[in-house]
């Protein structure tokens, strides 16, 4: 799923700070769920940004993974090769 526009999200976010209802009545406003528009505040809150988070390429998630879980080391050198008989 793409993120939502910025031009949304700082559409959304100024709708809050103009205290124009409850958030539960944004997000119905903006046809957004209600966990959108939390998500979006707690962002700002934490970032001080209104900008979606990046998303990890595969390959850079299963590194994390593995480096997180402590897998064998042959699986991350065979990530960073690129090797495709990988499944």
């Amino acid at each position: 799923m793409r993120p939502y526009s910025k031009d949304l999200r700082d559409r959304v976010a100024a709708t809050i700070d103009e205290g124009e209802g409850s958030l539960r009545q944004i997000a119905h406003r903006f046809l957004v769920s209600l966990s959108f528009v939390a998500r979006l505040l707690r962002r700002r809150r934490q970032t001080g940004s209104l900008d979606p988070a990046p998303h990890l390429v595969i390959k850079q998630l299963f590194v994390q993974v593995c480096t997180t879980w402590r897998c064998p080391a042959w699986r991350l050198s065979v990530v960073a090769s690129g090797s495709s008989n990988m499944r």
